[in-house]
């Protein structure tokens, strides 16, 4: 079986005062922590500035262009992953949306990982996934008390919904109510916060579940169509393959040698 996770590169670095980077897109996920020094992070239309202490998260897919204060030029220890799991926990637990983490630090996290990657292991894989799940939960954790931006207490009211329904017959009209809202007026608050519809949201869930039955679960087509409630594993296998661009079966052959 191809490695649901992969702890690709993890280091310490010292930075020199005009080394930038300037990606068009990024093609794993990486997490770096400041442990001295100061340096700038740019997203899209958003800057960030950082010092000792702060962490921040660049995403699979994601432009971005960053580099040192050059007068203060930062330190770093980083590292990139990537895979079905890290897919898996962007989508979960929903930060995707977030970049800067002030003084969130947890260097004993990093200095955990830079060792683990310089160990010739075979299960180096196996031990970093436990190491990057309790990263996330700490990340949750800490952007749960320290947000970027705050979502508005209906649209927190309808993600908990949608999470407790994944596996379970849901529809628009059951999240309007559940909320005392109108459709058309979930879907306006929702897009105003996920940048996408509940429905949507509904069905990446679903796919990221979906391709954790047929990874790790081993699952057939027809039990996880069942499970997250397509109406057979003829729709299920369509709805894949036009997410997915390769059907189920052949998506499962792939990831599994």
């Amino acid at each position: 079986m191809k490695p649901f996770i992969n702890l690709e590169y993890a280091e310490h670095i010292k930075v020199k005062p005009k080394e930038s980077i300037n990606r068009k897109t990024h093609h794993h996920y990486t997490i770096e922590l400041v442990t001295k020094g100061k340096g700038y992070l740019k997203v899209g239309n958003k800057e960030y500035t950082f010092s000792k202490g702060d962490v921040y998260l660049l995403w699979k897919g994601e432009g971005h262009a960053y580099g040192p204060d050059p007068k203060d030029p930062w330190d770093k220890d980083y590292f990139n992953f990537n895979g079905e799991f890290a897919d898996y926990l962007s989508h979960f637990f929903q930060l995707k949306r977030y970049h800067k983490f002030p003084n969130f630090a947890k260097p004993h996290l990093f200095k955990k990982i830079i060792k683990l990657y310089q160990q010739a292991s075979q299960h180096k894989n196996d031990e970093f996934a436990i190491i990057i799940m309790e990263f996330f939960l700490e990340l949750k954790k800490y952007h749960s008390t320290n947000q970027e931006q705050v979502l508005s207490p209906i649209v927190t009211d309808m993600i908990q919904f949608i999470e407790q329904h994944i596996d379970k017959p849901i529809s628009m009209l059951e999240i309007a109510k559940h909320v005392q809202k109108s459709i058309p007026q979930i879907i306006r608050l929702f897009k105003k916060d996920m940048h996408t519809t509940p429905y949507q949201h509904l069905l990446n869930k679903r796919m990221d579940l979906a391709k954790y039955h047929l990874i790790e679960n081993m699952l057939s087509i027809k039990e996880i169509a069942y499970r997250l409630q397509f109406a057979d594993e003829f729709y299920f296998s369509n709805f894949f393959k036009s997410k997915e661009g390769i059907s189920p079966r052949e998506y499962k052959r792939q990831k599994i040698v």
